[in-house]
């Protein structure tokens, strides 16, 4: 999470280190997950049959391991605009994000616009 965090934001070392120790114990449970995750992948390793070991380390460097490198990246930016965005760079908070919100207003004006053309016909 130092490495994310510390590429979006400027920081000291020890504001870095402090900061990313306070977000891994807000979300504990997920990155147990995580690390969980990270200890079946590092099991491959005893499986006894080397083919089978260099087929499944494949498949796990060329499909899951960006899967997982992108989703832990996006946790990791949700968590900064949640907990810092939010406070310190409000004009950030939420940029670029698709608001569900807007959508369903936008939704019923198209409604309310195809209701009263048809009522027009």
């Amino acid at each position: 999470m130092a490495l994310i965090h510390g590429s979006i934001y400027k920081l000291s070392f020890k504001k870095l280190i402090k900061n990313s120790f306070v977000f891994v114990s807000a979300t504990l449970p997920k990155q147990l997950l995580l690390i969980l995750i990270a200890i079946v992948i590092l099991s491959v390793q005893f499986i006894p049959k080397l083919g089978t070991q260099f087929l499944l380390l494949s498949a796990i460097i060329i499909g899951f391991f960006p899967l997982l490198i992108l989703i832990w990246f996006l946790f990791s930016c949700s968590l900064f605009d949640e907990h810092i965005n939010r406070e310190h760079f409000p004009e950030l908070y939420k940029k670029g994000l698709w608001d569900m919100e807007h959508e369903n207003e936008i939704e019923k004006v198209k409604q309310n616009r195809l209701h009263l053309f048809c009522m027009k016909t």
